[in-house]
């Protein structure tokens, strides 16, 4: 890959990218809106890192049959989608979970549970 432009890698990773950026609202609402809200940012997390492995694949596989690169080379690419894909999922996980909606239905789940406790230790004593 050192001997790849940087602007053709650019542009490799760029169309790999807008690619699976096509695919990630479809994927979204089944995958993710679909969900119950309390995990729907794990959901985002795990949906979000797997596009951007994907992507990384798809940059892969055309460095590999295109111009004939080492797997080494292919690995050493899917490593740098890995740790970005990493930090966008997480932003982007942390994005969907710290909404006020979010907050509200988790201190509401929170409070039940909580409740629920207390009515069944005030039965037990009883």
């Amino acid at each position: 890959m050192a001997t790849l432009p940087p602007v053709n890698l650019g542009a490799i990773l760029f169309l790999s990218f807008l690619a699976v950026l096509a695919l990630r609202k479809p994927i979204e609402n089944r995958f993710v809106l679909s969900a119950a809200k309390t995990s729907q940012p794990e959901r985002q997390f795990l949906m979000d890192l797997g596009l951007c492995l994907t992507a990384g694949m798809l940059a892969m596989a055309f460095n590999i049959a295109a111009f004939g690169f080492p797997i080494a080379s292919g690995i050493k690419l899917m490593i740098g989608c890995a740790v970005a894909g990493f930090f966008l999922s997480l932003d982007t996980a942390l994005a969907r979970g710290c909404g006020p909606e979010n907050l509200a239905v988790l201190l509401d789940e929170s409070i039940q549970a909580q409740l629920q406790s207390i009515s069944h230790l005030a039965q037990e004593g009883a």
